[in-house]
This record gives structure tokens, C-alpha cells and sequence, in this order.
């Protein structure tokens, strides 16, 4: 019998870490994201809505967010938020997070 192929060269099993730190940042970064998009303001009324985005992204916990997903990733050395692993956290932030911004649903 012939042995199973190799996996493809872009297959990435390992997108949770094992390493009980290293989940714990995962988890961290993804909370983080969901805490960003539960608590962008959604007010019915544009002006307020703008009002309560700007002061979210001034002082609030979209700053808060981003300046702590941006100190782990420098911290890493990048280009992922474990350094060179890709995982399901660097994922997460692609589709959720950066098309708030993308498809201008945060004016």
C-alpha cells in the first residue's frame, strides 16, 4: 500500500497553540476583538453614533484594544502575533475587525 500523501505546502494544523502561554494570548487577542465589536456604539442616530465612535476611538476601548493587540505583536516580532505562527487569533482580526473599518461600517 502506498502511503498517504504529504500535506500540501500551505496547510497549517497547528492555528491553536499547544503551549498553555501561547493559548492564553490567543484567547487574550480574540477576546479582545470581540470586546472591540460588542462595544463599537451602534446608536440609531448618525450624529450621536459619530459622537460615541469618535470618543470610542479617542479614549476608549477601541484604543485600549488596539494598543494592546499592537504591544503583543511588537513584542513578538512579528509578522503574527506569535511571532512567526500563524494562529486562529491573527485570522480573527482579518475578517471581523479590519472590515468594520473596510467596508466603512466605523465612520
Amino acid at each position: 500500500a502506498r502511503p498517504p500523501a504529504p500535506p500540501p505546502p500551505h496547510y497549517l494544523p497547528d492555528l491553536y497553540p499547544s503551549n498553555p502561554v501561547r493559548a492564553m494570548i490567543v484567547d487574550e487577542a480574540v477576546a479582545v476583538i470581540d470586546q472591540i465589536l460588542l462595544l463599537t456604539p451602534k446608536d440609531a442616530d448618525a450624529a450621536v453614533r459619530a459622537a460615541n465612535r469618535a470618543e470610542f476611538q479617542d479614549s476608549g476601548f477601541l484604543r485600549v484594544g488596539m494598543e494592546l493587540l499592537e504591544g503583543r505583536l511588537r513584542r513578538s516580532g512579528g509578522p503574527f502575533l506569535l511571532g512567526a505562527q500563524l494562529t486562529i487569533a491573527d485570522l480573527y482580526v482579518r475578517a471581523p475587525l479590519c472590515d468594520l473599518f473596510e467596508l466603512g461600517q466605523f465612520e
